[in-house]
Formats: C-alpha cells, sequence, structure tokens
C-alpha cells in the first residue's frame, strides 16, 4: 500500500534537489564570510576591466587632442575626474553586491536547512516503518 505522507516527502525533496540543490549545496560549503568575500573580490575584478573598457572608449573622445599636443596635453583633469568616477562605481557596486549576495546567501541557508529537516523527517519516518515490520 502505497503511504501518501511518504510520498510527499519523497516528492518535496526531489523537487529541491532537481531545482536547486545543485547551487546552493555549492554555496552551502563556504561560510557566509568566504562566499561574501569571493564574491566581492569577483565584482571587484569584473568592474575594474569594464571601467578599464569603458575608460579607454571614453579617452578616445580626446585622442586628436591627444595626438596634436602630445605630452603637452593636460591628463590631470580628465584622470581625476576618471579616478573619482571609478571610485564611486565601484563602492556603489560593491556596496550592491555585498547586500544582494549576503540576501541570496541567507535565503540559500534557509532553504538547505529545510531541505536538512525534511531529508531527517523522512529518515525518522523510514526507520519508524522498518522498526514496524
Amino acid at each position: 500500500m502505497i503511504d501518501v505522507s511518504k510520498v510527499r516527502m519523497m516528492t518535496k525533496l526531489a523537487v529541491y534537489e532537481k531545482e536547486k540543490a545543485k547551487k546552493e549545496l555549492k554555496m552551502h560549503r563556504y561560510s557566509m564570510r568566504s562566499y561574501l568575500s569571493l564574491k566581492l573580490l569577483g565584482s571587484f575584478f569584473a568592474v575594474t576591466v569594464a571601467y578599464g573598457l569603458g575608460a579607454s572608449l571614453y579617452m578616445m573622445r580626446y585622442y586628436s587632442n591627444i595626438m596634436t599636443e602630445g605630452l603637452a596635453f593636460s591628463y590631470d583633469d580628465i584622470l581625476r575626474e576618471l579616478l573619482v568616477v571609478y571610485g564611486v562605481v565601484m563602492a556603489v557596486n560593491l556596496i550592491l553586491t555585498f547586500v544582494i549576495q549576503r540576501k541570496r546567501y541567507i535565503r540559500m541557508m534557509e532553504s538547505v536547512k529545510q531541505y536538512d529537516k525534511n531529508l531527517f523527517a523522512l529518515k525518522k519516518y523510514l526507520d519508524k516503518e522498518k522498526e514496524l515490520q
């Protein structure tokens, strides 16, 4: 005879394992501090590369001035502006990355806790069923 509660528990576990388990259990290996550090570091490098490309394109705007004036061209104002914008962009990016990834990690931990709770309940149920046989 099929036990409905057992089937429900197993279905919940199977749905979780199929949809989220790989990604979340991979994240679960890290502590929150390590996970956030990795994400912030990756974000830092990605924004630095992207900003470098964007700054290069921005400098193309001054290409004719640079070529005609050469070393006499005043780079100070442009470089100062680029560095200030880089600092602001990086600060905003790192704050957003921290907030978003922290929420994602907390949500993942709750999901994994629920998964563990369901696994424990299924194990307890199967042990009880085994004792009755």
